[in-house]
């Protein structure tokens, strides 16, 4: 299965996917499900293991030697219902190198 997560400035959070086994699979549209109407704004932290620290990007970062996105560490979920505001931080369960928690 292919996914991604973004945020929709007017829908929230949004889990972008398809599967790999679906018939007419170049022809079909990406499956659209919003996950939270409450979410603003997605961070992403890496850490970087020349320097030993962490660092929140606000947008996901390309490896250096090529196309690919390089894998964040944790996610910083942003949620905003009026006044209310939260931030929760999700651990992306990949081999790193470092620290697990700063």
């Amino acid at each position: 299965m292919d996914f991604s997560l973004y945020v929709d400035p007017d829908k929230g959070l949004a889990l972008q996917w398809q599967s790999r086994l679906e018939i007419n699979r170049e022809q079909t549209d990406l499956h659209t499900t919003i996950l939270s109407p409450f979410v603003r704004s997605l961070a992403y932290e890496y850490f970087d293991a020349d320097l030993k620290t962490w660092k929140v990007e606000e947008e996901p970062v390309r490896e250096p030697a090529g196309t690919a996105w390089r894998k964040p560490a944790r996610l910083h979920l942003r949620f905003e219902r009026g006044t209310l505001k939260q931030e929760v931080v999700l651990d992306l369960p990949i081999r790193r190198p470092g620290a697990s928690r700063p």
